[in-house]
């Protein structure tokens, strides 16, 4: 058994560069992305395994410029201007790297990935997990 306690949208982030501002809306076509180098996450992360499934089934094509096995080495490389990427707002949530983006919805559909607390369906919680569960709740 599970229960959902967080769905997070994912954001396009590009560079805070100039040619970047034709996305002057907050929702972008991903028809639009097509020449764009993506700098993604190594495919064994989740994160990536979200992004591929979306890809495919707007069957797009992206052209893959670099990928590397963490976050914070994405966000660094699309703030040096090699390319663009996708972020949660937990990591952007960082001082340090809000003002190196841009940041963009796709207007096709929302990207999110879901926040998850499983268990045992016939398990009996202590009462420390049923206040975890309690406290995801809210």
């Amino acid at each position: 058994m599970y229960e959902e306690f967080f769905k997070e949208e994912l954001l396009l982030i590009t560079p805070n560069e100039e040619r970047y501002q034709y996305f002057n809306r907050k929702k972008v076509k991903l028809e639009n992305l097509k020449d764009e180098n993506f700098i993604l996450l190594q495919e064994r992360q989740k994160l990536r395994t979200a992004i591929e499934a979306f890809f495919l089934e707007k069957n797009f094509n992206p052209k893959i410029f670099l990928e590397t096995e963490n976050q914070e080495c994405v966000l660094s490389l699309i703030s040096s201007g090699l390319g663009i990427g996708f972020a949660s707002n937990m990591h952007l949530t960082n001082k340090k790297w809000r003002d190196h983006f841009l940041t963009f919805s796709l207007d096709e559909t929302i990207l999110s990935r879901k926040f998850v607390i499983a268990y045992k369906k016939d398990k009996k919680l202590s009462k420390v997990e049923n206040k975890l569960i309690e406290i995801l709740r809210k």
